[in-house]
């Protein structure tokens, strides 16, 4: 659990403020890690399985934003 919430941690410490999506992405991140505080205190795996599909989410959004931006190097690469 301290692995995953330090992961988290730094995903929000690395996020460029300039881009609106990164306040809500602070406030996933954020709330992520709150459950699995409350997870670890309370020796419980509900709020882990609350947030799972959330992780799952966020993992097939970044893989498909590091696709989307190979072929865009890719592209500019050929152009």
């Amino acid at each position: 659990i301290e692995k995953c919430r330090d992961i988290f941690r730094y995903l929000s410490s690395v996020l460029d403020r300039q881009y609106g999506v990164s306040a809500q992405l602070y406030e996933l991140y954020s709330f992520i890690g709150r459950e699995l505080v409350r997870a670890n205190v309370r020796r419980d795996s509900e709020p882990i399985e609350g947030v799972i599909p959330l992780v799952e989410t966020l993992a097939d959004t970044w893989a498909k934003a590091e696709k989307l931006t190979h072929m865009n190097n890719a592209t500019a690469a050929t152009g």
